[in-house]
């Protein structure tokens, strides 16, 4: 199995319909710029190692919100590295996704 297939079989909403004025339709996502569908196996890590001690970042006054934020900045400093961005490079984190961005 290819990587396209691997990640068409691990799509959450694969198959999923909806009911139109036409009859049902299967759905075709074509908003990928603002966000792309759930994978199962991103859910499923996120559920493991992120949502138990998930807290709101805007706050460090809790072991929770410091824990969270701690994980925010790694991912910034992840997706830095994958970009090839040095240390004059800044991230951020609208809150609101590519809309706000």
């Amino acid at each position: 199995m290819d990587v396209f297939e691997r990640v068409r079989v691990d799509l959450v909403d694969r198959g999923a319909c909806v009911t139109t004025p036409y009859g049902p339709r299967r759905v075709t996502y074509a908003d990928h710029v603002a966000s792309g569908r759930h994978l199962r196996s991103v859910e499923r890590a996120l559920a493991d190692a992120v949502l138990p001690l998930y807290a709101n970042t805007h706050t460090e006054d809790s072991a929770l919100g410091a824990h969270t934020t701690r994980l925010t900045h790694e991912a910034a400093e992840y997706v830095k590295r994958c970009l090839g961005a040095g240390p004059d490079y800044k991230l951020l984190f609208p809150g609101t996704g590519a809309t706000g961005a």
